[in-house]
């Protein structure tokens, strides 16, 4: 249970105004299940283009940095985002 605790708290660090994705947080959103996946989406869907690109940016980058963390559930969901950047982002990630 531990794991979904710290995937919630890392979705509301997201969805704070100043966002700053610290390395416990990008370590939480890796490995997700479906249903998480899903919630990241909603979660994303709130914030404007700029700050999902952000978000998904770092997420890539962190996985380059480590090949522990793996995001494929949420890029996947990414790959329908509005912003072509997002999407971009996905599948350089994926």
């Amino acid at each position: 249970m531990g794991k979904r605790v710290d995937f919630q708290r890392a979705l509301e660090e997201i969805s704070g105004k100043d966002a700053s994705l610290s390395p416990a947080t990008l370590q939480a959103l890796s490995d997700s299940t479906r249903d998480e996946g899903e919630r990241f989406a909603a979660c994303l869907c709130a914030l404007d283009g700029a700050q999902r690109c952000d978000i998904v940016q770092r997420m890539v980058t962190a996985a380059e940095e480590s090949f522990a963390l793996d995001y494929a559930v949420l890029f996947r969901h990414c790959l329908s985002d509005a912003d072509s950047r997002v999407r971009r982002l996905a599948i350089e990630g994926l």
